[in-house]
C-alpha cells in the first residue's frame, strides 16, 4: 500500500515536473509506434525478475528456507546499493542517448564510465560493511541473525559490481535502441544467474548461491558488452570502427584524423567531396 501511494504521488508530480501533460487519445497511436521496442523491454523485465523469484524457490528446495533468509538478509543489507543500481537507468539510458546524438564516437568511453562508477561504488558499500556490521551495525539491522548475512557480503558486493558493469552495457544499449540484442543479453545472464546460482546452493548452501550468482555476474557483463559492441557496429548513429582505435571495414586501421574527419562528415549529414574521398583512398593504399 505504501508503495502504490508513492507511485501514485510520483506519477500525480511528474506532469508538473516535466511540464507535459500527456495526451492519452494518442496513447495508442504511441503503443503503435513503439511497437518493436516495448514488448522486447517488458520480456527483458520478466526474464530478471523471474530469474530471481526461480532463484529463491530453488534455493529454498536445494538447501532449505534458512538459506532463502540468509540470502534476503545478505540483500537487504546491500538494499540502499540496490535501489540505486535499480533506479540508475532513468538516468543513465536519457544521458547515453544525448551522447549518442551529440558524439557517437563517446557512447561507448561513457558506458565503461557508468560501469566502473557503478562497480567502485558496490565495492566501497561492501568494504563499509565488512568493517560496520561487527561494530554494531549488524546487531542493530538484523539482530544475532547477522552473523550468517556477515560472511555473504562480499560476495553479494562482486556479484552487485557485475551488475554495474551490465548497466552500463545496457545503457548503451537501450540509447541505440537496440531491443532485440538487449534482450537476449538479458535472456542469457538471466539463465546464467539461475543455473550458477542452483549449482553454488547445491554445493555449498547460502554461501555457494551467491558465489554462483557472482561469477554468473561477470560472465553476464561480458555477454552484455559484447552485444554492446555488436550493436554499434550494426548501427547508422556510430560511424565504423572502434571508438578507441577506428577501423576500417576491412579490419585495417585508420588513423585518428580519418577517423575525425569521417565521423565530423556523417554527424553533419554531408557528403565527402570526390576529390577529398579519392585523396583519402589513395594515401590508404600507400
Amino acid at each position: 500500500l505504501a508503495w502504490g501511494m508513492a507511485a501514485a504521488v510520483a506519477a500525480c508530480v511528474g506532469p508538473f515536473q516535466a511540464r507535459v501533460l500527456p495526451r492519452l487519445p494518442q496513447a495508442w497511436t504511441w503503443v503503435s509506434l513503439t511497437r518493436d521496442l516495448g514488448p522486447r523491454y517488458m520480456a527483458e523485465n520478466a526474464a530478471n525478475s523471474g530469474a530471481g523469484q526461480l532463484r529463491s524457490y530453488g534455493v529454498g528446495i536445494i538447501a532449505g528456507l534458512a538459506a532463502v533468509g540468509y540470502l534476503q538478509a545478505g540483500l537487504l543489507l546491500l538494499g540502499p546499493f540496490m535501489v540505486v543500481l535499480q533506479g540508475i537507468s532513468l538516468v543513465t539510458v536519457p544521458e547515453a542517448a544525448r551522447v549518442l546524438r551529440r558524439s557517437p564516437r563517446h557512447l561507448e568511453p561513457y558506458c565503461l564510465v557508468v560501469g566502473t562508477g557503478l562497480a567502485v561504488m558496490a565495492l566501497a558499500w561492501g568494504l563499509f560493511l565488512v568493517v560496520a556490521l561487527p561494530h554494531g551495525l549488524g546487531a542493530l539491522l538484523l539482530g544475532s541473525f547477522w552473523k550468517h548475512a556477515y560472511v555473504l557480503v562480499l560476495p553479494f558486493a562482486f556479484t552487485i559490481m557485475g551488475a554495474g558493469f551490465q548497466v552500463g552495457a545496457a545503457a548503451g544499449l537501450h540509447a541505440l535502441g537496440a531491443a532485440r540484442r538487449s534482450l537476449r543479453a538479458m535472456l542469457i545472464t538471466s539463465a546464467l544467474q539461475l543455473a550458477f546460482s542452483l549449482a553454488g546452493a547445491f554445493a555449498d548452501g547460502a554461501a555457494g548461491a551467491v558465489e554462483g550468482g557472482a561469477l554468473a555476474a561477470w560472465i553476464g557483463a561480458l555477454v552484455w558488452w559484447r552485444y554492446l559492441r555488436a550493436g554499434m557496429r550494426e548501427s547508422a548513429e556510430v560511424p565504423d570502427g572502434s571508438s578507441w582505435w577506428p577501423r576500417r571495414q576491412d579490419g585495417r586501421r585508420v588513423s585518428p584524423v580519418q577517423a575525425l574527419a569521417r565521423s565530423r562528415w556523417r554527424d553533419t549529414g554531408t557528403r565527402q567531396p570526390e576529390g577529398a574521398a579519392a585523396r583519402s583512398g589513395h594515401s590508404e593504399a600507400a
